[in-house]
């Protein structure tokens, strides 16, 4: 997860993700429009590559050699939430089938009335409604998502308070801490990581130590 927040941290993936959601494009397509060096766009595709945000494939072009072409490779979504008490990231895959949404019916009953209408002009009226309607939704349920988040924010908080009055050592607060409002299945893989990281973080303090006594 920390991994893909880095790598698309920079501008120029970002960019270059932008402009794979419209359609695929080939290598020098996208330089062109980036307006970046063929050396960096290499650097930055097989960044994206390697953490399987988007995808290559070679297509025969008309006009000469085969052209390697750039597309996304799965859809997903970032959520990042910080908040005094509160420090979140997740990443989702977006759900495309939700059986029981009756409420949701009438919009993707005007999407497939959009398939079928033969004149563009209202297939894109139509649209432009559909997506009006979609918006005003998501506001409103962001307006109640974000009173969610404020909830959980001041839970913590209160959490974190009664953590710090507790008799334990500092492991056991970390992973009182990092494991707050977890579902029980998640908790073992998320004590298992504190523990890795608190080795990994005492191995590099030894390490340190040994080099300042030796003048290393």
């Amino acid at each position: 997860m920390e991994d893909i927040i880095s790598i698309i941290a920079n501008p120029e993936r970002r960019k270059i993700i932008r402009l794979l959601t419209e359609k695929p494009r080939y290598f020098l397509e996208l330089a062109r429009e980036l307006k970046i060096s063929q050396q960096s766009l290499h650097i930055h595709l097989n960044k994206l590559v390697s953490i399987g945000v988007i995808k290559s494939y070679i297509v025969k072009s008309p006009y000469g050699p085969y052209r390697k072409y750039y597309a996304l490779n799965s859809d997903f979504c970032i959520e990042l939430n910080v908040l005094n008490g509160l420090y979140h990231i997740n990443i989702w895959n977006p759900i495309k089938e939700f059986n029981g949404v009756n409420d949701l019916k009438d919009l993707e009953q005007l999407i497939d009335n959009i398939e079928k209408e033969s004149d563009l002009i209202k297939s894109l009226r139509l649209t432009n409604t559909v997506l009006r309607e979609i918006n005003r939704r998501l506001n409103e349920l962001n307006m109640r998502r974000l009173y969610l988040i404020n909830l959980m924010a001041k839970a913590r908080r209160k959490a974190l308070e009664i953590i710090d009055k507790l008799n334990v050592n500092y492991v056991e607060r970390k992973i009182l801490k990092d494991t707050l409002g977890s579902d029980p299945e998640k908790i073992d893989e998320l004590i298992d990581k504190i523990f890795t990281e608190e080795i990994e973080l005492i191995t590099r303090e030894l390490k340190s130590k040994i080099c300042k006594i030796f003048g290393l």
